[in-house]
């Protein structure tokens, strides 16, 4: 039987329909036995996410407060009572105890009462990230320890819930990642159990050629390779945390990108195994565009050859963030795009400046024309590609 590592993200675990949704995917296939989830994300546009309310409940609680704490309690009571989950009680009454402590400590139980929750409902033990997720005293986290500790669980148990997002340290607090972190959790476990796949399950179908929001006609890739995500990543895309892709790579494990809402869909596998440069296009918006000459020489020194563009009049421009009396600028990155069609390019978007990387066009542009540009570029990029638009 070909082992699966599973993640489950905010969205997909926002209520109990997304329990639901979630415990089917994991009954279609007898594989997926290990299973990482984040603190249930938003349900609406006008939600908010629940680690984003343990951060205000920590700080409200240092003065006598608890209005955040009340919908925290809210939300997980609905998910309880709807699933007729057991324990319920008895764990918020712990989280609410623990909000009132260290900041970290308080940001991780979202994701240790979700995957308490999710392993009462699924059938699944519930195995403490905190045991096998290890950081040092400085926050940097301890592979070697970690890989041993997951194989040594996973030796114990053949199959569970596990917390993303955090970790444990010899001084017994706890420690987080980055928000986004839970899916660098889930390529740990995947990597240390030399999965078959890592199967992360979100709420878009997969790695898109644009954001959709953004971009109308944006088609889900069926494939890409680790190396092009990472680049993908330093661009501004926001699919996957950028520090999740090197364990997973590094112990030869394909992702695959998934919809918990549509779960019918292939999604996104994402492996060095393949070849080639899928067309995309992603935007960064919190820059402005500085000419070279206006930095001190250090600065200058520092993004020489990395950073810098080449203006309409043959100067060069600096990507800085943004700053006061700056001219605000957002950097679009076109993938795949021929170089034969940079010319045509820079006629559709005008930019203030261009550089051109290992296949990647990125074009500086005035932060009010982003949407114009990146719906341009995207709709050359799908023409170059033979790739029609998704109606």
């Amino acid at each position: 039987m070909e082992l699966i590592v599973c993640k489950f993200g905010g969205s997909s675990l926002a209520d109990a329909a997304g329990f639901l949704r979630a415990r089917r995917i994991l009954e279609r296939s007898r594989g997926r036995k290990y299973v990482v989830v984040s603190a249930p994300g938003k349900r609406s546009d006008s939600d908010e996410k629940i680690t984003d309310l343990l951060a205000r409940a920590n700080i409200q609680s240092a003065h006598g407060g608890s209005e955040a704490l009340a919908q925290i309690c809210a939300r997980y009571r609905a998910i309880g009572q709807a699933l007729g989950i057991d324990g319920t009680e008895a764990w918020l009454t712990a989280l609410c105890r623990d909000v009132r402590r260290a900041p970290m400590l308080a940001a991780s139980r979202g994701e240790w009462l979700c995957a308490k929750m999710f392993a009462a409902f699924a059938g699944l033990p519930f195995v403490d990230a905190e045991a096998l997720i290890r950081f040092d005293a400085g926050g940097g986290l301890l592979q070697g320890e970690t890989r041993r500790r997951i194989r040594a669980m996973a030796a114990r148990t053949a199959g569970a819930v596990v917390p993303g997002f955090y970790g444990g340290s010899a001084d017994g607090a706890i420690r987080t990642f980055p928000r986004g972190g839970s899916d660098i959790s889930g390529a740990l476990i995947a990597a240390a159990l030399g999965a078959k796949r890592y199967e992360n399950w979100t709420d878009v179908d997969g790695l898109m050629s644009a954001d959709p929001r953004l971009c109308a006609g944006a088609v889900c890739h069926n494939a890409v390779s680790y190396r092009q995500m990472r680049r993908l990543a330093r661009a501004g895309a926001r699919v996957l945390h950028p520090d999740c892709l090197s364990p997973a790579a590094d112990a030869g494990v394909p992702t695959v990108l998934r919809n918990t809402f549509a779960p019918e869909r292939g999604g996104t596998y994402i492996s060095d195994c393949v070849r080639g440069e899928a067309p995309c296009v992603c935007t960064r918006e919190d820059l402005c565009a500085v000419p070279i000459e206006a930095l001190s020489a250090d600065a200058r020194g520092l993004i020489a050859g990395r950073a810098d563009f080449i203006a309409s009049d043959g100067g060069k421009l600096a990507a800085m963030p943004r700053m006061k009396n700056r001219r605000a600028a957002a950097l679009v990155s076109a993938f795949g795009l021929p170089r034969a069609q940079l010319a045509a390019a820079c006629v559709d978007v005008q930019p203030l400046g261009v550089r051109t990387d290992d296949g990647c066009a990125q074009f500086l542009i005035p932060a009010e024309r982003m949407s114009g540009a990146a719906n341009a570029l995207h709709a050359r990029l799908l023409r170059c590609a033979g790739i029609a638009a998704q109606d």
